[in-house]
């Protein structure tokens, strides 16, 4: 972040915006304003928005039930889930985050986990069990945020179970 440009999601106009602070001038979408999709170039209620180091946008598109990266000219350079790719492991992503190897940490607020996938889409770790709420060990209920610290844990806001983890 330059300091100067923030990302606004815009979940029930279903798009994201890129805002200059000094003038709020909106100089970059994405997403059709109010037109819910999950074709390129269409959102279905996206729930974050977070540049990477590569000044690249990763978006969790909640009803769409996917992450994508996309670069300033819009286009999906990355994509995990979604309802057209068969089996989707993804239901209702909330957040996403690149971690310092290059994965992405996604948290799943109705599947109950948080997942980190590499660049070729494979799960290298979870927290949380699939589609089974609780405040066991190992287990979530409708998280909403991880993150993973610099010493290389990871932060979990767990919603319902009023706690954070780590």
């Amino acid at each position: 972040n330059d300091g100067y440009h923030v990302l606004i999601t815009d979940t029930d106009s279903h798009r994201v915006l890129k805002v200059y602070s000094p003038t709020k001038e909106n100089v970059w979408q994405y997403g059709e304003t109010r037109v819910m999709g999950s074709s390129e170039g269409r959102l279905g209620h996206p729930r974050s928005a977070v540049q990477t180091p590569d000044k690249t946008i990763l978006i969790t598109d909640q009803y769409s039930g996917r992450v994508i990266e996309v670069d300033e000219y819009q286009q999906i350079l990355w994509s995990f889930g979604g309802w057209d790719s068969g089996m989707n492991p993804l239901n209702a992503p909330y957040y996403a985050m690149k971690t310092k190897e290059g994965n992405v940490l996604i948290t799943d607020w109705s599947n109950h986990y948080i997942i980190e996938v590499n660049p070729n889409g494979e799960i290298v770790w979870q927290y949380g069990t699939l589609k089974n709420p609780g405040s066991a060990p190992h287990q979530l209920m409708y998280p909403e945020r991880a993150v993973r610290l610099d010493n290389g844990h990871t932060l979990v806001v767990d919603t319902r179970n009023h706690r954070i983890l780590e």
